[in-house]
């Protein structure tokens, strides 16, 4: 019974020495459950954190038309969040402003999937339709922009482009509210007016458009067609060259503006036009282009070879 009691005594010792390191054991294995349950929630935190920043970034960037800055930017924030509308829609954009339509299309497509409320995705979208001659849809776009925002000139612009028989076109577009002193409201109804050959009435609206904003570049182009029309060489050549000066560096009115010195024969101050549009901006490639098809006619293919590797780095599909 003594024996007994003595391992009685020193079992009961050895339990208590026991308890508190089970009991820390217990406290760490815990912790450590604790641990692997929330990292998985503060990695996905962390993410869409990381995301958030690189989405900032690249906005600034998109914005200052920093177009290759933010389009790395953009990428990146896919790569933490791969169905981001914002970024995927951004890209989109990136890509119509730079002419690369293949892929515009294909991301301004998903982000009107994922972001149908995004009318500057829609916008987007129905340009780059427009560029591939799906007219139909590219107006069933502007139209949908027009009825949330009546004023929306790149919207009226698109319509004006897209939509079919001129006289239905013009009882649209004077359905539209409060628009009256829209620079791109008159310049629509001008070429409306062109194309139910109404010249004065053309210049009447194209008067009043340069009277509210007299830095519209689109009001000068469409003069220059109305001067076209009426044979007024010289004054279509100054009104274009004028249309190219207020133009965004990006813009087809550059572009056509120099494949209008090119028909007169003035190359040296096209290619000059082109130029300067891929010092500017050498994402935009129809200035490429332009550069390739003037070495191309002047037999200068190693110079031609340059400006389409200079294409294809940018659009290995062209």
């Amino acid at each position: 019974c003594a024996n007994l009691n003595c391992a009685s005594q020193k079992l009961s010792m050895r339990q208590r020495k026991f308890k508190p390191i089970m009991k820390r054991l217990c406290h760490r294995v815990a912790a450590i459950l604790l641990m692997a349950l929330l990292l998985p929630a503060v990695g996905g935190c962390t993410k869409k954190a990381r995301a958030s920043r690189l989405l900032e970034t690249a906005n600034s960037d998109f914005n200052a038309e920093k177009y290759d800055n933010a389009e790395i930017e953009y990428q990146k924030a896919l790569r933490l969040d791969n169905m981001n509308p914002a970024a995927i829609g951004q890209l989109g954009r990136i890509y119509a402003k730079e002419c690369r339509f293949m892929e515009a299309r294909a991301y301004l497509a998903k982000a009107t999937e994922l972001q149908p409320n995004s009318l500057l995705f829609q916008l987007a979208l129905g340009q780059v339709d427009l560029s591939f001659r799906n007219a139909t849809n590219a107006s069933k776009i502007a139209l949908r922009i027009l009825s949330a925002q009546p004023t929306n000139e790149e919207a009226l612009l698109l319509l004006m482009d897209s939509y079919g028989p001129p006289q239905e076109l013009r009882q649209r577009m004077e359905s539209l509210p409060h628009i009256a002193e829209n620079p791109a409201y008159h310049v629509a109804l001008a070429m409306v007016a062109l194309r139910l050959q109404k010249t004065a009435e053309a210049g009447d609206q194209l008067r009043v458009a340069l009277a509210a904003n007299p830095k519209y570049c689109q009001a000068y182009f469409a003069m220059a067609v109305l001067q076209a029309i009426q044979k007024n060489g010289k004054e279509a050549g100054q009104a274009l060259k004028r249309a190219a000066e207020l133009a965004p560096t990006r813009s087809a009115i550059r572009t056509r503006y120099a494949d209008y010195l090119i028909q007169g024969g003035s190359i040296e101050e096209a290619r000059k036009v082109f130029q300067d549009v891929t010092e500017k901006a050498p994402d935009y490639i129809p200035a490429w282009a332009g550069l390739m098809n003037l070495a191309l006619a002047e037999r200068k293919y190693d110079d031609a070879s340059k400006f389409a590797d200079s294409i294809l780095a940018r659009e290995g599909k062209n």
